[in-house]
């Protein structure tokens, strides 16, 4: 990911951890004019996904080191810590930085029903094949509040119409344009309709 001023470029490194028996994926930049280069983030849970603020003050990425599930977190370029913005209740798949960056969307599964969760609580843990999807759905939060306090974005997107698989923002930040197959099966994969969500 190379920063909007054309300085940075943000990238990431992969290696096997053999105390945690993982591979471990970490965030590095490097000067597109001098080549020097450092890692960014540490730690024994994997960063990922780097994506730079338009204004190219932030980077934002998706790490797995709170509850061991992906969660959106920000850190400045010069270094330090980084700080937590979201506290999705399931992992975060992917997500995007409006064009003015006042605004993140995200997509992540939506949180398992009750009954599904007394079920695991009961029988343990399984799926049935063609059934119980885990549908994925689009969130959207502003960055000023996040800054504050992890949140739970606002949700955009609901119910079983459609499970998302990619988004982008309108430029004017009105409308997120999005693809949705009928249900997250691999089956569906060839699928995709094009939705446009006004905000």
């Amino acid at each position: 990911q190379i920063s909007p001023d054309g300085k940075w470029i943000a990238y990431t490194i992969g290696y096997g951890d053999f105390k945690q028996d993982a591979f471990i994926t970490q965030i590095c930049l490097v000067n597109a004019d001098t080549g020097k280069r450092f890692q960014l983030t540490r730690g024994d849970k994997s960063s990922t996904g780097p994506r730079w603020s338009p204004d190219g003050q932030w980077l934002a990425f998706l790490s797995n080191r709170v509850d061991d599930k992906n969660q959106i977190f920000l850190i400045s370029p010069e270094g330090g810590e980084a700080q937590q913005l979201t506290k999705s209740e399931t992992a975060i798949n992917s997500f995007s930085w409006s064009e003015d960056g006042k605004m993140i969307a995200y997509i992540a599964t939506e949180p398992v029903a009750q009954p599904l969760k007394d079920r695991k609580d009961y029988f343990g843990d399984y799926d049935v094949v063609r059934n119980g999807y885990s549908y994925v759905h689009l969130w959207t939060f502003s960055v000023a509040d996040a800054m504050s306090a992890p949140i739970v974005g606002k949700q955009r997107t609901k119910k079983k119409d459609f499970s998302i698989d990619s988004f982008s923002w309108s430029p004017d930040g009105s409308t997120i344009a999005f693809s949705a197959t009928i249900n997250p099966d691999l089956i569906q994969g060839t699928t995709d309709d094009i939705y446009l969500l006004k905000l």
